[in-house]
């Protein structure tokens, strides 16, 4: 896939910046860093917690502007020697990716592929209104060039480096979100990193920022987390400095303004004050289903909270400040907000907290500023604040007024007083760590020793708890699975039978809701798969609203379509495995459909899902012109996925992991079926005649899961063949694709159902 490129006057381009990561390749377990964080102490802070950590090493995604390679080598840190710099692989993101940098309304065209592709994409899609609302002046289809651009470039990035963990400043930034939904989609564990909620502190975060954070979500948790005198007394050192100092992680401004502001107020009313938030980087925007569960309950924006707070104040005669986000008022135009708003953006805040009677924020970091400060804060919203009791809390709309007048009443009370003491012992003893490069006259934090703790238990392989896990519940699982096939074949005949369908004329397709390029290509191709199998008309079956509102464009040759929910459609899967007949339906999916693992294929061999979707489940290899060429290729893809250390000739292997076989099944005699794929049996075949040796792929079955002898049953495949197969009493499972016993080869992969 080729990407054209914005030019850009001496700018690194997508392909420069993948150029300089293959010429890089180690076998280090490797930890990437991404974020607008270069030029900072906090390269340095990881750096010194990494550099311990056994066959580790740390790359650093440069994205902040006006940085080259050069620069790059010229870079020193103050706290680090060269050698240590030279020690750290730096690669510079491209200029399309640079924070608020881009071309001002400059238009792009966007191709209907990728409107689909965003279309079909939650975070692809989320990361485009991001970008849109936040810049006014970004030109039609520049959001979607930025978001279509970023994930193929993050995926070519992430499978060139292969990090084992990549560590995030920023996770709301449109370039993060898109990045964690590609992690994600690889299994590739992320950290969200940041700056902590006491000024000269780092936080490190699995769950999320802000309101998903660890402190957050898991509130009472958190809360009752154990602390002892000692705690709490250094809990009292570190409050009474930061309130004494007025300590802040951003430099405040110094001006006449707040005399200004002075003068506004009406003498002799209570002052609200309410902070904003950057509402694009704190999950706020876009305002979906995540955001109103683990941010913002009520409001989707800092203005709209501000204009429903003003209109309380006016209604009580209050006075009413509001100040935006500093990059909120930098870059976002000025909204029309109510004539009783006294909007001061550039005042400092601490001023202006100890001026009013009560703070009001959704989830600004200002609502620990202001309780440093003992000043009565109302949250509107979720952040490490909530449920600590240090603070008031109105999350629905009906309690907001309720809650400033208690504010007023009662103020900073000695019960918030004794929690957030216990709130700051617990931040300091358990989740917070220190930033050594603040200077100041109390550290506090965990060190350096407990970072790389952290990061050393992140690195273990998630794989290893999660086969724990598999071992525990399997028993589960299989039971789990029968309900779903039994469920699966509920759904099926209630569908069949209430279609009318005519065999002679009608094709049912069943699309899963799964990679949106999947599905796209499955839309695609399915009008020449129509003509391809003689059939005139189809009855389309799918769990994706997507597919219900864009199959049209396609074809028309729909007699009926029907959605049903994702679970049914998962004991659809389940169902249409095992029993699934091909003639009369197809199953257009290479993910979730069981024994396909057709993704795993994607890139070996120059093979793309379009080809594995219209050759391998439409089965029109003649739409493709280097067909004939790719054959083998394929072929030996197929044997690379499955059987990846095999040499013509070679040796029976132990592939017992790679089979599930219930014991008490194989007991029985009575073995009623057998299921195999197609692809796998011409596998079996394949390897079998080329090793010119009997048996010479070999999977053992367990000896005490073996039959009591010899069992002779048959296999059917979804395509109707049915095969011969011998479960021998040694454990060997042996597929017969001949009268003599010497002609067999091995079944992988098969589903075994009882009597």
């Amino acid at each position: 896939m080729k990407i054209k490129e914005i030019p850009r006057k001496n700018g690194i381009t997508i392909e420069a910046s993948l150029k300089e990561m293959r010429r890089y390749q180690t076998e280090n377990q490797k930890v990437l860093v991404c974020g607008h964080i270069y030029h900072s102490d906090r390269i340095p802070f990881l750096y010194h917690t990494i550099k311990n950590i056994e066959n580790t090493e740390m790359i650093v995604l440069c994205e902040n502007g006006n940085t080259n390679y050069g620069i790059v080598k010229q870079t020193i840190y103050p706290t680090m020697k060269s050698s240590q710099t030279e020690e750290i692989k730096f690669f510079i993101v491209p200029d399309l990716f640079i924070k608020d940098h881009f071309h001002e309304f400059l238009k792009i065209p966007v191709s209907f592929a990728n409107y689909i592709r965003i279309l079909t994409n939650k975070f692809l899609k989320e990361a485009v209104r991001n970008l849109k609302k936040r810049h006014w002046n970004m030109g039609r289809g520049y959001a979607e060039k930025f978001a279509c651009d970023a994930e193929y470039y993050i995926n070519e990035m992430l499978d060139i480096l292969k990090p084992n963990i990549v560590v995030i400043w920023n996770q709301f930034h449109a370039f993060h979100h898109i990045l964690e939904g590609v992690c994600r989609k690889k299994n590739i564990k992320c950290i969200y990193f940041e700056y902590g909620v006491l000024p000269g502190t780092y936080a490190l975060e699995t769950m999320g920022q802000m309101g998903e954070s660890y402190p957050a979500k898991c509130y009472l948790n958190f809360k009752s987390l154990s602390v002892d005198k000692n705690d709490l007394d250094r809990a009292a050192d570190i409050w009474d400095y930061l309130k004494t100092s007025k300590l802040n992680r951003k430099e405040q401004p110094v001006n006449d303004e707040l005399e200004i502001l002075k003068g506004q107020l009406n003498k002799g009313r209570p002052i609200i004050f309410y902070a904003g938030q950057n509402d694009f980087e704190s999950g706020l925007y876009p305002y979906t289903y995540n955001a109103k569960k683990n941010h913002s309950p009520i409001f989707s924006s800092s203005d709209k909270a501000a204009v429903f707070l003003a209109k309380l104040c006016h209604k009580k005669n209050w006075n009413f400040i509001y100040k935006r986000h500093p990059l909120v008022s930098k870059f976002m135009k000025k909204n029309k907000l109510p004539e009783n708003v006294l909007l001061f953006d550039n005042v400092d805040i601490s001023q202006v907290i100890e001026l009013a009677d009560v703070t009001l924020t959704i989830l600004s970091q200002v609502g620990y500023v202001a309780t440093i400060l003992k000043k009565p804060t109302v949250m509107l919203g979720y952040m490490q604040l909530r449920g600590k009791g240090c603070t008031y809390e109105a999350f629905c709309r009906n309690d907001i007024e309720f809650q400033i007048e208690k504010a007023l009443e009662k103020g900073f009370t000695k019960e918030q007083e004794e929690a957030f003491q216990l709130h700051i012992a617990q931040l300091d003893k358990y989740y917070l760590f220190n930033d050594p490069f603040v200077e100041r006259d109390i550290y506090y934090g965990q060190g350096q020793e407990a970072c790389e703790k952290f990061f050393r238990k992140e690195l273990i392989p998630a794989t290893v708890k999660e086969d724990k896990i598999q071992k525990k519940y399997r028993f589960y699982q299989l039971a789990i699975d029968y309900i779903r096939v039994l469920n699966g074949r509920f759904i099926w005949r209630y569908i069949y039978d209430s279609s009318q369908i005519n065999l002679g004329k009608d094709h049912i397709l069943i699309i899963p809701n799964e990679e949106e390029k999947i599905m796209y290509y499955g839309m695609l191709y399915l009008e020449s798969y129509l003509k391809h199998i003689r059939k005139s008309d189809c009855i389309i079956i799918t769990d994706s609203k997507l597919v219900c509102d864009t199959i049209s464009l396609f074809t028309r040759a729909i007699k009926k379509m029907i959605f049903i929910s994702n679970n049914k459609m998962d004991s659809l899967l389940k169902y249409h495995a095992v029993f699934g007949d091909h003639k009369i339906s197809t199953v257009v999916s290479l993910n979730r459909f069981t024994g396909r693992l057709g993704k795993g294929l994607v890139n070996k061999e120059g093979i793309t899902i379009e080809e594995l979707v219209a050759v391998g489940i439409y089965d029109m290899s003649y739409l493709f012109t280097l067909q004939n060429f790719r054959e083998k290729n394929i072929e030996k893809s197929y044997l690379d996925m499955y059987f990846p250390t095999i040499t013509t000739g070679g040796n029976a292997m132990d592939l017992s992991n790679m089979i599930e076989l219930k014991k008490d099944m194989l007991a029985k005699r009575g073995i009623a079926r057998l299921m195999v794929h197609d692809n796998i049996v011409n596998l079996s075949i394949y390897v079998n005649r080329t090793s010119g040796k009997r048996n010479a792929v070999g999977v053992k079955i367990p000896r005490n899961n073996a039959p009591v002898k010899d069992v002779i049953t048959t296999a059917n495949s979804l395509r109707g063949n049915v095969y011969a197969v011998v479960i021998k009493n040694s454990g060997e499972v042996w597929f017969n694709f001949t009268d003599d016993e010497k002609g067999c080869a091995i079944v992988m992969n098969v589903t075994w159902i009882s009597n």
